[in-house]
């Protein structure tokens, strides 16, 4: 092993030498050069053939020889509360046992009773004469200072069922009245991670039924808000969702990225 360290020492100053001296010959730079060349050439033969079989393999590159540690959290520590949100430092373990600390933001409160603390809906509009649609809002978000382009979403309160809090939420921000059917009947939607890189909040997102020929949904305004919110509802045909999200983003909004995933999601599906 140290006779290779060493003739890798002395690879280095010779392929040093050889570059310097192409400098110092600029006027025979072609030549020098295709002397160059077969000299390292041989020499990176010579050195590859005597490298040893085994190397050394980094401590983090031979975890799996040693066996992985189980990553967890040992301990959280408050470090501040707000209003609305907290930010707490969470000390864990990696999976190489190693101690470390992450910053994590979080919902102050939860819903009652449930995992997420929040829930987005997947509105599907049914208009006789028209192709199935999805309902988006338009909202201005201050951390983004600019508006975005959503599904209606808010927090779970307390005591409400992830479905009871989908159906208010719908009718706060867009007016519409929303309802399961068939197989989406009861379909509450799992807790997914909303930004688990920073945040431990989870959200739900539930798909209901929109019939806009009802008389509960017809002659609904446009322009919506409740407790100094203020909300632009959109009904967008699902074959036109692609491009109606660009010609959002064109004008300056941002696009929820679950909107923008189900606008993926449904170009895959059509290929």
């Amino acid at each position: 092993m140290m006779g290779w360290v060493i003739h890798e020492y002395f690879f280095r100053l010779l392929s040093n030498g050889m570059l310097q001296l192409v400098e110092r010959t600029h006027h025979e730079g072609k030549r020098c050069l295709s002397v160059c060349c077969g000299i390292i050439g041989y020499h990176w033969k010579h050195r590859l053939s005597s490298l040893p079989h085994t190397l050394p393999i980094p401590a983090r590159m031979a975890s799996h020889q040693q066996g992985v540690v189980e990553s967890k959290v040992v301990r959280v520590e408050n470090v501040a509360e707000g209003r609305w949100l907290t930010l707490h430092n969470y000390h864990w373990t990696d999976h190489t046992g190693r101690n470390r600390v992450w910053e994590v933001a979080g919902r102050r409160k939860t819903g009652g009773g449930v995992k997420q603390d929040s829930v987005a809906v997947t509105a599907l509009m049914s208009r006789a004469g028209h192709t199935p649609a999805l309902v988006l809002v338009k909202q201005f978000r201050p951390p983004l200072r600019t508006y975005t382009i959503e599904l209606p979403a808010g927090l779970i309160d307390d005591g409400e069922s992830v479905m009871t809090a989908a159906l208010r939420e719908l009718k706060e921000e867009t007016g519409l009245t929303g309802h399961t059917v068939g197989r989406l009947k009861g379909d509450s939607g799992r807790p997914v991670a909303l930004d688990p890189g920073i945040s431990s909040s989870t959200i739900s997102i539930v798909t209901l039924h929109v019939d806009g020929d009802s008389a509960e949904n017809r002659g609904i305004g446009r322009v919506r808000g409740v407790e100094g919110e203020r909300t632009e509802v959109f009904i967008v045909p699902l074959s036109d969702l692609s491009q109606r999200l660009a010609d959002f983003a064109a004008d300056g909004c941002i696009v929820d990225s679950r909107v923008e995933a189900l606008a993926l999601g449904l170009s895959i599906a059509s290929g």
